[in-house]
């Protein structure tokens, strides 16, 4: 890490970023980082801030954008066995990267959907959801605009029961792990954002096959996490409260060690 960072402003890299590919990311200044975020095309639309106290802000007159390492390299997601990673947050996104993954980020969660659809139009893409409520709700408005444009799209929890990507490069995850949750994960196709009462409640989003399981809160095998995060979790709790979930035919067959539903509200 960069001495002369912490002397003379106390900004510090993240945690899990390495500094180079930081500084890719985010510039300088006399006492914040600047991330300049982009739209689909590479043009900077804003700036996010980052002080020494932890504390965040956005620049006045700009708006959200992606956080990518301009310009995504033309490669990146041309392969199923090599896609390209889609996180949640700048210091995610660096993290993943750090590792050596093809990696670009949302700057929150739910933000940035179309953009992020543009960007990776044609390519394969698997997204990390971040395993708290915000990251679910984030990642079914992200799910639903990818999967449409995308040549495919999966979805992972992070390694080591990590909450994040970053938390979970810090804590020693490689970019072997998340490759090994990629290529365990159902590639997720079009379908309906369904209640757990059985009504649809929304067109065009997500599921993991052609069989509808009324029984689970989320498509798909959620690859990452084993059973410590949820121990007694009942998947008819969320059936009770009502809550709109994505079906599949993966949300039947969670295993232990091997995929995890989302956390419930």
């Amino acid at each position: 890490m960069n001495t002369d960072i912490q002397k003379d402003t106390g900004l510090r890299t993240p945690e899990g970023v390495a500094e180079d590919v930081w500084l890719r990311l985010a510039e300088r200044t006399d006492d914040r980082w600047v991330v300049r975020e982009r739209s689909s095309q590479g043009e900077i639309v804003g700036e996010a801030h980052r002080f020494a106290d932890g504390s965040k802000g956005f620049a006045k007159g700009g708006k959200r954008g992606l956080i990518v390492d301009w310009p995504l390299d033309a490669y990146a997601g041309g392969s199923f066995a090599c896609p390209v990673f889609v996180c949640e947050g700048a210091s995610d996104t660096a993290s993943a990267l750090s590792v050596g993954l093809d990696a670009v980020g949302i700057p929150m969660a739910g933000a940035c959907a179309a953009d992020m659809a543009d960007l990776l139009a044609d390519r394969h893409a698997v997204v990390i959801v971040d395993f708290d409520e915000a990251g679910e709700r984030g990642a079914r408005k992200l799910l639903s605009a990818l999967v449409p444009v995308c040549a495919s799209v999966r979805m992972i929890l992070p390694p080591l029961d990590a909450k994040d990507t970053r938390e979970a490069v810090a804590n020693g995850a490689t970019r072997a792990d998340f490759e090994a949750l990629a290529a365990q994960a159902e590639v997720l196709e079009i379908g309906s954002l369904v209640s757990t009462r059985g009504h649809h409640a929304h067109d065009g989003a997500v599921e993991s096959g052609q069989n509808h399981d009324d029984s689970a809160p989320f498509a798909g095998s959620l690859q990452g996490h084993g059973d410590g995060h949820r121990a007694g979790h009942r998947p008819d709790a969320d059936r009770q409260r009502g809550r709109p979930r994505l079906v599949g035919r993966a949300a039947g067959r969670v295993r232990a060690g091997r995929a995890h539903p989302l956390p419930r509200a």
